[in-house]
């Protein structure tokens, strides 16, 4: 009975090595971090597109990016004559 009882022992312990899944270490806290990372940098450009501060090319483009996200618009040119924002 001993040796039927190890066969049945080594093979639920090979069961169990076979399906047993992976688990992965869970990236919320990072995920989250990022977010907020993202978020603090949206609003400071906003903040400094709205104090009236010169922007880089970069920057511009960015922040015609994030307007249109969320459904603002930025300076509009007026007239024929593009003004820079």
């Amino acid at each position: 009975m001993t040796e039927v009882a190890r066969i049945m022992q080594t093979a639920q312990e090979c069961y169990q090595r076979a399906t047993e899944k992976e688990k992965k270490k869970s990236e919320w806290r990072e995920n989250i971090e990022k977010k907020i990372r993202d978020l603090t940098t949206t609003i400071e450009l906003l903040w400094k597109k709205g104090e009236g501060k010169e922007l880089s090319k970069e920057e511009v483009k960015e922040a015609r990016r994030i307007m249109r996200e969320k459904g603002l618009i930025m300076d509009k040119p007026s007239g024929g004559e593009e003004e820079n924002i």
